[in-house]
């Protein structure tokens, strides 16, 4: 086991790609909870940034060379983002969609009572 960051802590790392139904998903992972910290916005950005440049620089199409026309990147939550986050979300939607894709954010299903 292993102490290294993971998911949104490591802004580096491509977190995990699924291919369904001819749409590559790329994944990125919540892994700490939502706290609207600057800390935490920085390192969404950065990871955000990282699949921006996957995509734009050619190695999502390099790597996925039949899926690349249908993509999009998914925010696996374990609890809703804050304001704050949701607002870098938003923009970070518009980048997505300008280079063809589409940005999801998946949250849990909710508990029943």
């Amino acid at each position: 086991m292993t102490d290294a960051p993971n998911g949104i802590l490591d802004p580096s790392a491509i977190d995990e790609v699924t291919l369904d139904d001819g749409r590559v998903t790329l994944h990125i992972e919540q892994t700490c909870e939502w706290d609207g910290s600057d800390h935490l916005l920085l390192l969404l950005q950065e990871k955000i940034f990282n699949y921006l440049a996957y995509v734009a620089d050619g190695e999502l199409a390099r790597t996925y060379p039949n899926q690349q026309s249908r993509w999009q990147v998914a925010l696996d939550c374990s609890s809703a983002p804050d304001a704050r986050t949701l607002e870098l979300l938003r923009t970070a939607e518009r980048q997505f969609t300008a280079l063809g894709g589409s940005l999801e954010i998946r949250l849990p299903p909710p508990q029943p009572r």
